[in-house]
């Protein structure tokens, strides 16, 4: 099939201010009167670092940069392609450069994309051809710039799976996402509140809003907190796409660190900190008293103290992605803590719609009620009993694995290995999925002490997850089994989740959390002050989040029998 665009390569001359053809040809009348005017796409190229744009004066754009006249500098590359043609025009330029940026950024080769691309958070609009954009112009000039070794990735489903890809400050966004960015942007009177369950893209805003306001307020600071497990994802992300001075810290780093910042985005807030003696003892010290106040007082801790009363204190405005239902451990910020500094602080509040999709296979069309992430997720809340008392789903969506197996989005297990072979299936029909099995924390972490698998089912032995941050990456983590504590914040494309018996069947026949078999010391309340209710939403809590990781598919094991009949029965499974 004949192409519908023309690829250019030029060197960059530094004795000229006009670009030399790589292959010595002469630029004819044709390709001068194209280069002097009409819309085109340009990637500049050196040896560590890239840069994407778009002109309708390709020449003139070219000598602007040779003088300087832009934020980067052309010293830093060797080389320039640019593209023209059929596709290419004042509609789809914007989506074009917006996805070559993060392609070119995700795909490894350069370390870092220099940009004055605006940030801002546009979403796309819609225009005519806008597939066949993709199809046509997209893949195929991938398809050029690797063999020509511009890029390293020959396929483009790879790099659209990675980390670096996903959470792109050029993420396309959703009007509703882009509204919010922009009214934060035009708001430098108040902090602000974003509410959002699982799926909601609060991660992506973070990533866009960043990065938005370090490229339009230049001369204003920049910080984000996430959590441990996120940290180097997120220091990669910024540096990748040319915005180091965003600072990346957790909570405990940033306090410590005494620094102020204009603006101070936190993603899961949910998950900020409040003291509790059984927390561990060194995150606890940001909590202590001076010695004389200590003295007064009689403790040497400050009971009322929390991670947002100190943070607050260092930014001009503060920024929180927040989903109650994802607070998992008794020292996370209990609700009361957090709405007391909002309602005594100068907050907005905003509400994301669900965003988290599943496939919808072409006979399942008549149910798109059923078959969409809102019904999917309202369902795992009431089964957890999280969801409030009138959650209300269709119940088509948990069910249909009985008829499509394999192609349904949701099924049940009946082991743990069963839950790898999927994944192992999965994977085979997409290589570049990202695929883990997951679970709650019911097994003691004893591969740590002494080496001995965590996990054991007949012959097969797995352990958790080796590490944190950036477990994803971790070698040979696709054998491995994550906790909460390694994904949450994190998507992924199939998910195998092990519901433990840190989940169990009370004698009233509702679904509880069982302390017998959760083992994570700092998720259990003191003995003096057990807090069961608390305890038990924790627990369910933490299935929600495990639950609500898959976008393209999830399988579930029951090591209890009795959850699992629970489970068939409330999903109309069986009677």
């Amino acid at each position: 099939m004949a192409k519908k665009y023309i690829l250019k390569e030029f060197k960059i001359d530094r004795l000229s201010k006009e670009p030399r053809p790589i292959k010595g040809e002469r630029i004819g009348i044709k390709d001068r009167q194209r280069l002097e005017k009409g819309d085109s796409i340009y990637i500049y190229f050196g040896r560590s670092h890239s840069y994407v744009g778009q002109t309708k004066q390709f020449l003139t754009r070219y000598k602007q940069h040779y003088d300087l006249q832009s934020k980067f500098d052309i010293h830093n590359y060797n080389c320039v392609v640019m593209s023209f043609g059929q596709l290419i025009n004042r509609n789809s330029l914007d989506d074009i450069e917006n996805q070559l940026i993060s392609y070119i950024a995700a795909d490894g080769k350069h370390n870092e994309v220099l940009s004055d691309n605006s940030t801002g958070g546009n979403s796309v609009v819609g225009y005519p051809q806008q597939n066949l954009v993709k199809s046509d112009f997209i893949i195929p000039f991938w398809h050029d710039l690797y063999t020509r070794n511009y890029v390293q990735t020959p396929n483009l489903d790879v790099v659209q799976n990675s980390l670096l890809f996903k959470y792109s400050p050029f993420h396309q966004l959703s009007d509703v996402q882009a509204g919010i960015i922009q009214e934060i942007v035009d708001d430098p009177d108040h902090s602000f509140v974003i509410n959002g369950m699982a799926g909601t893209g609060k991660t992506v805003m973070l990533t866009n809003l960043a990065a938005t306001l370090r490229h339009k307020m230049p001369t204003k600071t920049v910080a984000v907190i996430v959590k441990t497990n996120w940290v180097k994802t997120a220091k990669k992300i910024f540096k990748t796409y040319g915005d180091k001075d965003i600072h990346v810290f957790t909570a405990v780093q940033f306090i410590n660190s005494g620094k102020h910042y204009d603006y101070l985005i936190v993603d899961e807030a949910h998950r900020l900190r409040r003291y509790y003696s059984k927390s561990n003892n060194v995150l606890n010290v940001i909590f202590k008293y001076p010695e004389k106040v200590a003295e007064e007082k009689g403790t040497n801790y400050d009971p009322n103290g929390n991670e947002l009363l100190k943070i607050v204190k260092q930014c001009k405005q503060l920024v929180l992605m927040y989903d109650p239902s994802q607070q998992i451990r008794p020292g996370d910020i209990t609700a009361t803590q957090f709405q007391h500094v909002i309602q005594n602080g100068n907050f907005r509040q905003f509400n994301l719609p669900t965003e988290y999709r599943i496939n919808i296979e072409p006979t399942q069309k008549g149910y798109q009620r059923a078959f969409s992430g809102d019904n999917f997720i309202n369902g795992i809340k009431a089964f957890l009993g999280i969801g409030g008392p009138n959650t209300k789903f269709y119940k088509e969506l948990f069910t249909n694995y009985l008829v499509n197996g394999e192609d349904a989005y949701f099924g049940i297990c009946n082991s743990i290995q069963e839950l790898f072979d999927y994944l192992n299936d999965m994977r085979n029909y997409d290589p570049t999925s990202q695929n883990r099995v997951v679970a709650g924390y019911c097994r003691k972490w004893v591969s740590r002490k002494n080496g001995k698998p965590d996990w054991v089912e007949g012959e097969h032995h797995w352990n958790w997850n080796s590490r944190l941050e950036d477990w994803l990456d971790a070698p040979d983590s696709e054998n491995e089994i994550g906790s909460i504590h390694a994904v949450q914040g994190i998507d992924l494309n199939y998910v195998g989740v092990i519901v433990g018996k840190d989940l169990t069947v009370d004698d009233n026949g509702h679904l509880v959390a069982n302390p017998q078999f959760y083992y994570d010391s700092y998720g259990k309340f003191k003995k003096d002050d057990p807090h069961p209710v608390e305890f038990d939403r924790f627990v369910k809590n933490i299935y929600y989040v495990l639950l609500t990781r898959g976008i393209n598919g999830i399988r579930v094991y029951f090591e209890d029998p009795k959850v699992e009949r629970l489970f068939k029965r409330f999903m109309g499974i069986e009677k």
